[in-house]
């Protein structure tokens, strides 16, 4: 406590020596380079910018014939489903991983384990990924729509636009390794009726497997339809 007392005092000696002569009794050099900071402060003297953002962002009239504002809430909302969704997937992973017994003694059960912690850290890493990727994207946009830059908002989406499909990637990883996580601890949880917890974890593999042959062809038929050449970039 004598410490953070000691060093509060100092600095209020050093206010209060810089506010009767700000030059501290240092040499003129160091008077002139108070003085300098004083003028890089004043409203009179424009700091400098970097030039480079400001020749992307395009002109006032350019900004009104590419920004669709109900366009752009239609798929910033698309974006805050992924991250919906994929909390979703992270806390029930969370939660299968509390559940699983990572002391079980069984023939391959180290086997098991092993896959189960590699299905259940990727889809919680990807998953993590997804959200804050999303959630960062569309806090941005709604940032720039909000202070009413526009040729912002513009020069964002189009920059970032590469993003979206790699935050999709993850997605996808996410989701396909909460399942191999799901059938794992359904697998443990099973292993002491051999009949019928075969049957269940045969059933779920088989719907597993038919479910991702139809969401294949979904996601075909989108890309074909849906995200062609002249609509990606938008």
């Amino acid at each position: 406590m004598s410490n953070i007392l000691r060093y509060y005092a100092c600095s209020l000696l050093l206010f209060i020596l810089y506010y009767l002569d700000p030059t501290c009794g240092f040499s003129s050099s160091a008077s002139n380079l108070v003085q300098q900071t004083k003028n890089l402060k004043s409203p009179t003297t424009p700091l400098p910018t970097r030039s480079k953002p400001l020749e992307m962002l395009p002109q006032a009239a350019e900004v009104a014939s590419l920004i669709d504002p109900t366009m752009a809430g239609y798929k910033m909302q698309a974006f805050e489903s992924y991250g919906t969704v994929t909390a979703l997937a992270i806390n029930a992973a969370l939660y299968l991983y509390t559940s699983y017994d990572l002391t079980e003694e069984r023939p391959n059960a180290k086997l098991y384990r092993s896959a189960f912690l590699a299905a259940n850290a990727l889809c919680i890493i990807c998953g993590a990924f997804t959200v804050l990727l999303f959630t960062l994207l569309v806090i941005y946009s709604q940032s720039a729509l909000g202070m009413g830059n526009e040729a912002g908002f513009v020069v964002f989406w189009k920059e970032t636009n590469n993003f979206a499909p790699l935050g999709f990637q993850s997605f996808l990883a996410c989701s396909g390794s909460f399942v191999v996580t799901f059938l794992l601890s359904l697998k443990q949880k099973i292993a002491d009726d051999d009949t019928v917890g075969n049957i269940i974890l045969a059933l779920s593999t088989v719907l597993v497997l038919a479910g991702a042959f139809q969401i294949e062809s979904v996601l075909s038929l989108a890309t074909n339809v849906i995200f062609t050449p002249e609509f990606i970039g938008q």
